[in-house]
């Protein structure tokens, strides 16, 4: 009556919260009211304890049963009822912890009560209709695993075979327990020896249960000290003492296994499911036991919620031999570590944390390679797991009694440490822990020379390697790559020739690294140090495959063009899947210098790739085979944008951007790429050069910041220091300019810096205050003297004032002499200062004194004294020095002019010799001191008719008339003209020229003292920055700017090289443009195209055929033809007759030139225009009869001129017969004829 009385106390205290529940998730429809609900769970509730309570038959002594506690109770009746996330099953195990005097249930126990109490449920009308689970296995079986943990736990163990003894012995027991959790179980066995000994002697002994906790202690003792045996005894003896007790039955089931008792085991592991079905020790053991062959069956019988448990798990692995152990692996049986929750280390705890440890070196390792380029991320949040488990172990075992070394988890520790962070510290720390250890395992020499590398301590990294005696394949690849890093190529090969010699027996496996080494030594030059048999002699392969494609490649590295193994290789890379494989592949090829087929198997695998040897060596490919260029600065651009700095893609684009004259990009290269190397003298010029040509505010202003820039850079060319001096010259920058070259201009033999360095002087500005000479001498001057006829400088420093001689220059003027007796003999020196100098004029005199001194020393000038060739002075002198190559020159200049205008020279070529590649100079120079522009014949494009489709390609030529066309008519051209950048770039830079007062285009060079063509119309030419600047307009306005994309390659293949010749390079260019697209036609008056066969005829047109093709042009607009005097212009009888009136007027007159055109041979037009034109003379009345003779004779002789007999007869007769209207005139034209013909048979001799 008590017991129900109790009972129905505790049952009143829970009904409300499972109602609450219930109420919450609205199970309340089924029932009539809330206070309903309680009263029947307090009735089920009351009940089930009560039935429980007089069936229990357990002697509890002087604790108390689970159902006495009314915390117990609600945790184990709300974790069976709510759904699963409703309930948190830690507030179960804290009520257990709170309530040390309670007895826990057993996991039978726990499922009887469980099954009570859901009967009861079922029994009544209203509950049985609430929503609750119906299996509670999973719940019976969590519960059981939280109550094992908890009561396996010492102190709780103690407390539970303590509460009947004697005060002294349950204190010794205390001490006990106090000892083992701080981890000295050697001392804590010490106490049980003593205790026990104690007891033996005692009248009053206690309870079996008690001698039994005290046997097992002591096997856990034994066990934490590595004294196996000894453990399996103790724990056997505990079991043996109490084999009801679960703790012990799992202990002896390891034993028994361990031992290979099966007999005893069997018996053991079904006591165990007796006590507990679900017990995960038993499950465990019990799967261990049947035959290999049939683990996975057995694994598969487990109940799932067992299958999953950690213990169970954990036994497995621990007990598993070494091939169950690699199937545990394989099928991802262990837990992953990322699982691991953070908890206090205790000693009850030990044994789960090493497997912990364990598992995540597992799942770390598993798939875990040695990065030599960077810290291995792979795994960084397992590594994170694995740094913290192992800090809490060696925290707490540090100065325990634990047996076993724990250096190696000391190096993991650190090792993992330096993982996480890359820390330079952690490497040493890595490396002086592993000189300490006692067993260097090789892994652990590769971790630590992995380390060492990675953090730039190449060297200490090799003596890690080094000091082993024997290394594996994968030490030695670890090792070469430290050497190669460390560019100690001698090591590097040495390490080679170790690894090859270390594979005998080939796999598989090795196949990939083995021909990448290969490759390597290759790729860096050192394969003339091995033969072929260091990679072939003393190997077994695996199969026939491997040391086929191995014998193919050495042969096609070591230079053997075996066709048939190339053959194979190529078809090998091309058919692959293994796209490892295709790419190492592409790299043997590439290597072996055949780009072509490089390119074709690098391409395979191409999308996607990042920065890397694949894509490096395809666009290295790209360039050697010098095929689509257009791609290849498309990669190289993706590279620079997108891609980790590389300078030698940077330096590859800039040089190919150069050739293609972008100048902005070439610009964006190179400050990209000073950013990174800011010290690279080269890129330094290519980048100042590309701003000058740039000349917009921007890059102006990029200029001013040079002189910073160029503060850093050694400049290792004097062709680069001098191309950024002359260029920060013209920008004004005369004083940063000077700095700059001085420190070289000091040296005698840097001839070239010393050049620049006095052009620079004659160009200065004297404004500026740099180039300063003083009246006396002072402290820093320079001094220029002379002593015994010969002249030296000094610099007047503390250095040189130390000496006493130049310590009395100081306060002297000019010319004055010092005298200094020598000291042991008696003779006086004597030292005349000539000039008194800053630093800048100093080197300039200084130069100039080398010149006069050595003229033969390749200064590109030279000193003259006229005061040596007396009374005649400079003429005289001048006549000495260079005789009669004057007049040499003006008659090798003579015959250049003659072959441009006989055909032999073409347009190019002549400004190219004359005109130092300046165009527009030669251009007008030709028109306005020369007889004009000689042309092409025009019978040459008669059979050529220009369609609305034909896009129009022009060339300096054609662009210079067009502009003049714009100019003088503003004539609206509709269609765009295609022009080639090189074109247009050249003109910007004589716009830049002119703006930075370096005047090219006016200097007329070999026409000075010719006589300008009297034509006030070609004023427009006198402001030459306003011509250009209107030039670069038009052109902005009506032509499309661009270049061929066979530009680069047609370069590689001429071997021309962009800028030596400007003209060169514009016809190249222009013929590219016209050969792009067949309807593409070239307007040219130039006959490079012709003279070089670069064009056929169909593919060019004169001007003049271009602008009368055009029907809506204005027939004025022909009249610049003449104004520039077009050599073979056809001109129209129009422009004869005005041109004749000028001429009998008195006026400058173009007549004589055109009329030189109006050739039958030149074109068959023109006889038509002649015989009009011959009306018109004849018509005019203020000519007298034999003045129209003589005029018609002149019309007769050139239409006539270089035509036959025959041709000359037919045209005498039409003329006479279109002259039949004109009267009298007829006869005129019939006498002017004959002259003509007279004239023509009386000069040449042609063919009938």
């Amino acid at each position: 009556m008590l017991l129900t009385t109790i009972f129905a106390g505790l049952a009143s205290f829970l009904p409300e919260a499972l109602a609450g529940y219930f109420l919450g998730k609205g199970m309340d429809k089924f029932l009539n009211s809330d206070t309903y609900l309680k009263d029947e769970l307090q009735d089920v509730i009351q009940e089930t304890i009560t039935e429980y309570a007089e069936a229990d038959a357990r002697n509890y002594g002087r604790k108390l049963p689970f159902y006495h506690s009314v915390g117990i109770l609600e945790g184990l009746l709300k974790f069976r009822v709510m759904s699963p996330g409703d309930y948190d099953i830690s507030l179960l195990l804290l009520a257990m912890e709170n309530e040390p005097d309670i007895v826990l249930p057993t996991a039978v126990e726990l499922d009887t009560f469980y099954s009570l109490f859901m009967n009861k449920i079922a029994q009544s009308e209203s509950l049985r209709k609430l929503e609750i689970k119906e299996g509670y296995s999973q719940e019976v079986y969590n519960v059981s695993q939280m109550i094992r943990e908890l009561t396996a736990r010492i102190d709780n163990l103690a407390q539970l075979y303590t509460g009947d003894l004697e005060v002294q012995w349950k204190d010794r027991v205390d001490t006990y327990v106090k000892t083992l959790q701080d981890f000295k179980p050697a001392t804590a066995l010490k106490l049980l020896e003593s205790l026990e000994n104690s007891l033996q002697t005692s009248s009053k002994r206690p309870e079996p249960p008690f001698m039994a906790f005290l046997e097992f202690q002591k096997g856990q003792c034994l066990g934490f000290l590595g004294r196996t045996n000894d453990m399996h005894k103790a724990k056997l003896k505990a079991y043996g003492m109490q084999p009801s007790n679960i703790l012990y039955a799992q202990s002896a089931a390891i034993c028994l296994y361990r031992m290979k008792d099966t007999a005893e085991l069997n018996k053991v592991i079904a006591e165990i499911f007796a006590l507990e079905a679900y017990n995960p020790v038993g499950w465990a053991i019990k799967t261990l036991t049947v035959a290999a062959q049939d683990f996975n069956r057995s694994f598969e019988a487990v109940p799932i919620f067992v299958r999953n448990d950690i213990t169970f798990r954990r036994v497995l692995y621990n007990e598993a031999d070494q091939e169950l152990e690699a199937t545990l692996e394989d099928d991802n049986l262990l837990p992953s570590c990322l699982n691991y929750q953070e908890k206090e280390l205790t000693i009850d705890g030990y044994n789960e944390a090493i497997f912990w440890i364990n598992a995540a070196l597992k799942e770390i390792f598993r798939v875990y390679f040695v990065n030599y380029y960077e810290n291995n991320q792979v795994h960084r949040a397992e590594m994170t797991k694995l740094n913290v488990m192992l800090s809490r172990l060696l925290e707490k075992v540090s100065g325990s009694e634990l047996a076993g070394n724990f250096e190696r988890m000391e190096f993991l520790l650190i090792f993992t440490q330096f993982s996480l962070s890359g820390d330079q510290q952690k490497a040493e720390e890595l490396e002086a822990f592993y000189q300490r250890m006692s067993d260097k395992q090789e892994i652990f020499a590769i971790q630590t020379a992995n380390a060492l590398q990675l953090s730039s301590l190449e060297e200490r990294a090799i003596n890690v390697l080094e000091s082993k005696p024997e290394l594996s394949p994968e030490a030695l690849l670890l090792l070469l790559f430290t050497y190669q890093k460390k560019d100690d190529m001698s090591g590097y090969c040495g390490a080679s020739k170790r690894f090859a010699k270390s594979i005998q027996v080939f796999e598989n496996k090795y196949l990939i690294l083995y021909l990448n080494l290969i490759v390597e030594l290759s790729l860096h030059g050192q394969i003339g140090n091995f033969v072929k048999e260091d990679f072939l002699a003393d190997k077994t392969f695996g199969n026939a495959e491997d040391e086929k494609m191995v014998n193919a490649v050495v042969a096609l590295i070591f230079g053997d063009r075996d066709l048939k193994a190339n053959t194979y290789l190529e078809h090998v890379a091309l058919t692959s899947d293994d796209a490892v494989l295709v790419d190492l592949l592409g790299s043997v090829f590439f290597a072996a210098e055949v780009y072509e087929s490089a390119l074709n198997i690098l391409a395979r695998n191409l999308e996607g790739k990042s920065a890397g040897r694949t894509l490096y060596q395809y666009i290295h490919a790209h360039s050697k085979t010098g095929k689509d260029y257009k791609e290849l600065l498309s990669l190289l651009e993706n590279w620079r944008l997108n891609l980790p700095f590389s300078s030698q893609f940077c330096r590859l684009e800039a040089q190919l951007r150069q050739e293609l004259v972008e100048w902005k990009t070439v610009a964006e290269i190179g400050r990209y790429y000073l950013e990174n190397i800011p010290e690279d003298s080269a890129m330094l010029a290519s980048y100042v050069h590309a701003l000058h040509l740039l000349n917009n505010a921007e890059s102006i202003l990029e200029i001013s910041r040079v002189p910073e820039r160029a503060k850093l850079v050694e400049f290792r060319r004097p062709e680069e220091l001098i191309s950024v001096c002359q260029i920060l010259f013209l920008h004004g920058m005369q004083q940063e300019a000077f700095e700059l070259l001085y420190p070289q201009a000091l040296y005698p033999n840097a001839i070239k810096v010393r050049g620049a360095y006095t052009n620079l002087v004659l160009q200065r500005n004297d404004v500026l205050p740099f180039f300063i000479e003083y009246d006396v001498v002072e402290r820093g001057h320079f001094v220029k003297y002379v002593r015994e006829g010969i002249t030296h400088y000094t610099e007047l420093d503390d250095q040189a004032l130390s000496h006493p001689v130049y310590k009395l220059f100081l306060g002297k003027a000019k010319d004055e002499a010092i005298t200094v007796p020598r000291k042991l003999v008696n003779i006086i020196d004597t030292f005349t200062i000539k000039r008194i100098m800053n630093k800048y004029l100093a080197l300039f005199d200084e130069i100039l004194n080398q010149s006069k001194e050595d003229p033969h020393a390749g200064l590109p000038f030279t000193t003259l004294d006229f005061n040596e060739f007396g009374p005649d002075g400079f003429i005289g002198m001048m006549q000495s020095m260079f005789g009669e190559r004057n007049q040499i020159t003006k008659q090798t200049s003579d015959a250049q002019f003659n072959a441009y205008y006989d055909g032999s020279l073409s347009l190019s070529e002549l400004v190219s010799i004359q005109y130092d590649q300046n165009y527009v100079l030669g251009y007008y120079s030709l028109v306005r001191y020369h007889k004009g522009i000689s042309t092409v014949k025009q019978h040459a494009f008669n059979q050529h008719t220009l369609s609305e489709d034909n896009r129009i390609v022009i060339d300096y030529s054609s662009l210079l008339m067009l502009y003049q066309i714009s100019l003088f008519h503003q004539y609206d051209f509709k269609q765009k003209f295609i022009l080639s950048r090189y074109i247009a770039e050249r003109i910007k830079f004589e716009l830049s020229t002119i703006q930075y007062k370096a005047d090219r285009f006016g200097a007329a060079g070999p026409d000075l003292g010719r006589t300008a063509i009297n034509d006030n119309s070609f004023d427009f030419l006198k402001d030459q920055e306003t011509y250009l600047q209107g030039l670069i307009a038009w052109i902005d306005q009506h032509c499309e700017v661009e270049l061929s994309d066979n530009t680069i390659e047609f370069i590689k293949k001429a071997g021309v090289t962009v800028g030596e010749n400007e003209v060169l390079d514009a016809a190249m260019s222009t013929f590219l443009l016209v050969t792009d697209n067949d309807n593409r036609v070239l307007v040219t008056d130039d006959s490079f195209s012709i003279r070089m066969s670069l064009l056929p005829l169909n593919r060019l047109v004169s001007m003049e055929h271009y602008l009368k093709s055009m029907h809506t042009l204005k027939t004025t607009v022909l009249d610049e033809l003449v104004r520039n005097r077009y050599i073979r212009y056809s001109p129209t009888a129009g422009q004869l007759d005005v041109e004749y009136v000028k001429k009998i007027a008195g006026q400058y007159s173009h007549y004589s030139l055109i009329i030189e055109g109006l050739s039958l041979v030149n074109s068959r037009i023109n006889l038509d225009t002649a015989i009009k034109h011959m009306k018109d003379i004849a018509l005019k009345p203020v000519l007298t009869n034999e003045q129209v003779v003589a005029a018609l004779s002149v019309v007769f002789v050139n239409i006539l001129k270089e035509c036959t007999s025959t041709v000359v007869e037919l045209v005498g007769q039409k003329t006479y017969l279109d002259f039949a209207l004109l009267g009298g005139r007829q006869d005129d034209v019939a006498l002017a004829f004959e002259d003509a013909r007279q004239i023509i048979f009386g000069i040449h001799n042609y063919e009938s």
